[in-house]
């Protein structure tokens, strides 16, 4: 008999270690799980982060440069009147200031896009009327717009045409 007690003791012995093993592993899987969903977070916030940062930057670089757009299209205006004057002082001052603050734009990423004869773009252009010809395409241009890398800092101000 004490053979028979031994042999059913191991083999609840036997039982209670498989079942102690399967539950291990349960445990094992379930950590697994946790850890990759944990990483998958961090990488998810380590990412918004980024995106964040960099969405900071557009807006306040797009807050220090907007209003100089304005200024540059006063010194474009003012050139433009004095196209063709030659050996003024004033108005080669102008033109080196106008200069320095294109350059200076380019530097930080602004680029200034030609609208006239493009197709409309809703995410470039801002319709300010319609005038005679080709349907859907840019007349006139009453404000340059601009680009900040890939984003729009300053929609085009425009005249497209009406199909007549």
């Amino acid at each position: 008999m004490t053979q028979e007690n031994e042999n059913l003791q191991n083999e609840t012995m036997n039982e209670e270690t498989m079942e102690n093993l399967n539950l291990e592993n349960n445990e094992i899987a379930t950590l697994r799980d946790q850890l990759a969903r944990a990483q998958a977070d961090y990488q998810n916030l380590k990412m918004r982060g980024e995106r964040d940062r960099a969405d900071m930057v557009h807006f306040l670089t797009e807050k220090l440069l907007s209003p100089l757009l304005t200024q540059i299209d006063n010194l474009d205006r003012a050139v433009k009147i004095k196209d063709g004057v030659t050996d003024d002082a004033f108005v080669d001052g102008v033109r080196a200031v106008q200069s320095g603050l294109q350059k200076y734009l380019e530097n930080q990423g602004v680029k200034a896009f030609d609208s006239v004869g493009q197709e409309v773009d809703p995410d470039k252009h801002e319709v300010l009327s319609q005038a005679p010809g080709k349907e859907g395409i840019i007349v006139t241009e009453f404000e340059k717009g601009y680009m900040l890398g890939d984003r729009v800092l300053r929609h085009a101000k425009v005249i497209v045409g009406s199909g007549e």
